[in-house]
């Protein structure tokens, strides 16, 4: 099974791409001057959004899950893997900026699954992850 992880919890599905620490730009103007210039602002992260999708033992567990990703907001840098591929390395990481329940059936019942992580699944969790890269040695 392909391996699909932000921090400590392990999803079924990880979709869209992240978007890595990239250069920043500034367009500078002066008056009178028909010319445009670009600044380098430094390299930094910006917001992306990745989509989760998850199976549970019961409709329960996929709303505790939720409570569950939410204490994930705000605290320490973690690593990501999406896709069996590591994101995060180094001094590289993840901040968990935001995380929301993708639309409204984005935790469900269902009539019972096989497969997935946690067989027999009767529920389903899919959530819209807000991350930003963060270099942890600045």
């Amino acid at each position: 099974m392909v391996e699909n992880w932000i921090g400590p919890y392990q999803f079924v599905t990880l979709t869209r791409p992240p978007t890595g620490i990239t250069p920043g730009t500034q367009l500078m103007t002066r008056p009178g001057v028909d010319d445009v210039a670009v600044w380098l602002t430094g390299s930094r992260g910006r917001p992306f959004v990745l989509r989760s999708g998850c199976d549970t033992v019961t409709y329960a567990l996929a709303t505790e899950a939720y409570s569950l990703y939410r204490t994930l907001v705000g605290v320490n840098p973690m690593h990501l893997i999406q896709g069996d591929v590591t994101w995060t390395n180094g001094n590289i990481r993840i901040v968990v900026l935001d995380v929301m329940p993708a639309g409204e059936d984005g935790i469900r019942a269902l009539m019972g699954g096989v497969g997935g992580l946690n067989p027999p699944s009767y529920g389903w969790i899919e959530c819209d992850w807000t991350l930003c890269f963060v270099d942890i040695s600045a």
